[in-house]
């Protein structure tokens, strides 16, 4: 088979319990004509040795050391060193299946697509590896890709918040994680429309590089065999970001910002808005906020309820929940209806009084 050249791009950061089985599963990749790039971010442990040890046994891989910036601009700096007709970017701390390179590229031969999505695993710890589940068909061409495939990925419209409220779904029901690690891109797509990774964004940096990615595509394939195991440890960056409040606050408004970009995009390109396909997110989010704010025992009460407050009277956010409207009166739609005006305030006392425990069964 002819075998064009595809790149890895894998930035590290202090992940020396990790990343020797993860660069053990680059190298014996099946498919062999690979440029494997690993970016060290300023590690201060054994990473940015034990890289150089692997860059001095395997002429593919190209070992780059930098200061601490950030995981994208560190993939941003893979990119300028990329020559792949292809590229992944996976994470220094997951493993992969051998022959995920092969199969994955003979998948986009035969279906003739750009890029392609595949399946994925989660490992809490090293243990409990759980297949995702997704019903994404096999192929998405030009229009599909928006009014098809970037409704999995983007976030929640108000109905779908409604269909929840109402118990008639889950909220990660045709959902997909916007992660870079499930997907082969096409380095032309990214070269030619000047594709970066926002560097002020410390969380769903994934989400606007790939929606973006989908713009500008033209066919998109997914194949659904599990190449992929994410790890998860309770000591990772997502972890503090989703119950530190004010970490959580920043993160969100970063978000919505980048979603504001991408529909600039979809209305230039495409002449059509995709910001609906976010504004439950944002209305979910709000209470999201309310629960960590109110049980975020890092801060004192007048400082979470501040930074609570910051984030419901953004513009943005306000206008958004201001326009949601509750269609079930139920247990669930109790915090829904607090969030217009300045009935949220209301919303952060009472949930600063409940106990946890019941507040875990609402969501």
């Amino acid at each position: 088979m002819n075998e064009y050249l595809v790149s890895v791009i894998i930035p590290a950061y202090n992940t020396e319990l990790y990343i020797e089985s993860m660069l053990d599963c680059v190298i014996n990749q099946t498919y062999k004509n690979l440029e494997i790039i690993i970016v060290d971010d300023g590690s201060t442990d054994n990473t940015a040795q034990i890289i150089d040890n692997f860059a001095e046994k395997d002429a593919r891989i190209v070992a780059i050391h930098i200061e601490n910036n950030g995981v994208s601009n560190a993939r941003n700096k893979g990119i300028e060193l990329a020559h792949g007709k292809k590229i992944f970017f996976w994470d220094s701390d997951d493993i992969i299946e051998l022959e995920t390179i092969e199969k994955v590229v003979e998948f986009s031969k035969n279906k003739n697509v750009e890029a392609v999505l595949y399946s994925y695993s989660n490992r809490v710890n090293n243990i409990n590896d759980k297949k995702h589940f997704s019903n994404l068909k096999e192929k998405y061409e030009k229009e599909e890709i928006l009014n098809e495939l970037m409704p999995h990925f983007i976030g929640h419209t108000y109905e779908e918040i409604n269909t929840w409220i109402k118990g008639k779904s889950g909220l990660r029901e045709n959902k997909e994680h916007t992660a870079l690690w499930r997907i082969m891109l096409d380095y032309e797509i990214i070269k030619n429309n000047n594709l970066k990774f926002d560097k002020n964004l410390t969380l769903g940096e994934d989400t606007k590089f790939i929606n973006e990615y989908f713009l500008y595509s033209n066919s998109i394939g997914f194949l659904d065999n599990c190449y992929y195991h994410l790890t998860i440890r309770d000591t990772g960056a997502n972890i503090s970001s989703i119950t530190d409040c004010k970490k959580m606050a920043s993160n969100k408004l970063k978000i919505i910002s980048a979603k504001e970009q991408l529909n600039k995009i979809a209305k230039q390109k495409f002449n059509i808005s995709i910001s609906k396909l976010s504004e439950g997110t944002i209305v979910f989010s709000t209470i999201q906020l309310a629960i960590v704010s109110s049980k975020d025992k890092k801060y004192k009460i007048n400082e979470r309820y501040s930074t609570y407050k910051n984030y419901m009277e953004d513009s943005r956010v306000k206008k958004v929940r201001n326009n949601f409207l509750v269609e079930k009166i139920c247990f669930k739609s109790i915090p829904f209806l607090f969030i217009k005006n300045n009935r949220y305030r209301f919303l952060f006392f009472i949930l600063w009084i409940t106990p946890a425990k019941i507040i875990n069964k609402f969501v």
